[in-house]
């Protein structure tokens, strides 16, 4: 996408579904309301659809608090698949699936919904309790956003840039999505591999990036330097 001329570095992971990756970092938090850091990232971006930003992404790594993610999301396919967010731990699994407001788990433990009726107004609530000094500290502070932030820059690098797998689909012209691209996202999240690992022909293994060895001030121009090298 792009506006004015200029590309917006839009995708799934760094917009519509970004808070399903943000939800991550605040469950791999070695506190309650702390938001874990990215230590490692491994990540594949593909482009499906003819635009000018990614539409396609799995990313795996490891967090600051010994915990490990695994996460993989598309804007391509032609199955609408919710998404799922799901907890592992030494003790069993917990999982939420998109519009359901009851967490479910194999733990035997009970299945209740906390209440929350607008979540957006509520976040408002919060801030101005905050703001009064009714509570100490507002929903999510920007210092929150740090490990999606790394995070998201990391994966632009370990994957290369994004790369183009339009014309492996384009028939008759006109460019349409795989009918198995809604399987081989499941299949990344439930196995917890990287696309290139599930040895689809298309794809392009990544890198392993040691989220410290990058240069903060590099990092805030990944994004506008890889995907002016991509447009090329």
């Amino acid at each position: 996408m792009a506006s004015d001329g200029r590309p917006v570095f839009d995708g799934p992971a760094t917009n519509p579904l970004s808070h399903w990756f943000h939800n991550i970092m605040y469950l791999s938090g070695g506190k309650l309301d702390e938001f874990g850091l990215p230590v490692d990232v491994e990540a594949e971006l593909y482009r499906v659809k003819p635009i000018e930003s990614y539409d396609l992404v799995c990313m795996r790594g490891h967090m600051d608090s010994g915990a490990s993610f695994q996460y993989a999301v598309t804007h391509a396919t032609e199955q609408a698949v919710p998404c799922k967010l799901e907890v592992i731990g030494s003790k069993g699994r917990a999982w939420i699936v998109e519009n359901s407001v009851v967490a479910k788990n194999n733990l035997g433990l009970p299945e209740q919904a906390r209440p929350c009726a607008g979540p957006i107004l509520e976040s408002w609530r919060q801030f101005v309790r905050f703001a009064r000094a009714q509570q100490s500290r507002v929903a999510t502070r920007l210092e929150d956003t740090r490990g999606y932030v790394l995070a998201t820059n990391a994966a632009l690098v370990s994957s290369g840039g994004i790369h183009d797998i339009s014309q492996t689909w384009r028939r008759g012209g006109s460019d349409i999505s795989h009918p198995d691209l809604a399987a081989l996202v499941e299949h990344s999240f439930a196995e917890w591999k990287m696309f290139s690992e599930v040895k689809v022909g298309w794809t392009r293994p990544c890198r392993s990036i040691i989220v410290r060895d990058l240069p903060h001030l590099e990092m805030g121009v990944l994004w506008r330097q890889r995907l002016r090298d991509s447009f090329r």
